[in-house]
């Protein structure tokens, strides 16, 4: 009857403006960590000409490189883009996130790469092997947001889809005894908080659009001599009319039409 599908039109919109708003609320919180890290960059480029040619540099590496040779001292470094390509290959990462200013990273730095060492010269004769990789937080700001970074150092072990938070004392034993399988004693972070979760790999996903856009928004800069501001203001135009057509997309298809008696 006419109630019923007054209802059910009600309950749609409901339902739209919930939606709208949280895609709104998501896309501000994937995109501001990128924002933030142009933004950081632009200003480095206008005060240092050679800053803004390694800007460029940097943000044309857009396309996943191939994942990196495995020594046996060092840890690998990782980063926004070259993340998920590595945590793919089937393999256990015990993953620092640091920041250069953290003097308790400066302090743990050799310690860390001496964990490094025993765990990639001592291979398990498991399938799975460890690898010892750090990320800088404070450079790679979006990953840094994905992993919910609050301090430094921060340890996470990443297993497939499962992601393990170390808060155990920060000694070379101890981290890698954890590697190599004392993280399987610890609960995982729950899916909807985790990185490597629904919600961690959309925002994986619009991290490395952003990312395109960066290139884009670097070339712009490089080719046409625009102004930071301006190319900004462009891509703020572009990113609005996106978000607003797939508003507009959804609310299409979950439009329910009114029976009429």
């Amino acid at each position: 009857s006419s109630y019923c599908s007054f209802r059910t039109s009600t309950m749609t919109m409901i339902h739209l403006k919930f939606l709208s708003l949280t895609l709104l609320l998501f896309a501000i919180y994937s995109l501001v960590p990128c924002a933030t890290a142009a933004y950081a960059k632009s200003q480095s480029a206008n005060s240092d000409k050679d800053a803004k040619k390694d800007y460029v540099v940097e943000t044309s590496k857009i396309e996943p490189k191939q994942s990196p040779q495995i020594s046996s001292t060092g840890s690998i470094s990782l980063t926004t883009l070259t993340l998920d390509e590595n945590l793919s290959d089937g393999n256990v990462w015990l993953i620092e996130f640091f920041a250069p200013w953290c003097s308790h990273c400066q302090a743990f730095a050799n310690s860390y790469e001496t964990v490094a060492h025993k765990v990639h010269s001592n291979p398990s004769s498991k399938t799975k092997q460890g690898r010892v990789a750090k990320i800088d937080g404070h450079e790679e700001r979006a990953t840094a947001s994905r992993f919910n970074i609050a301090g430094y150092p921060s340890f996470f072990v990443v297993d497939g889809w499962s992601v393990y938070e170390y808060k155990g004392s920060r000694t070379v034993d101890a981290l890698v005894n954890y590697v190599q399988g004392g993280y399987l004693k610890d609960d995982p972070l729950p899916i909807w908080s985790s990185p490597m979760g629904p919600i961690g790999m959309i925002q994986a996903s619009m991290i490395m659009v952003g990312a395109k856009f960066l290139k884009l928004y670097a070339s712009l800069q490089e080719a046409y001599n625009i102004s930071p501001t301006l190319a900004a203001m462009c891509f703020a135009g572009i990113g609005i009319f996106l978000g607003l057509l797939i508003m507009i997309v959804v609310a299409i298809m979950l439009s329910v039409k009114v029976k009429e008696d």
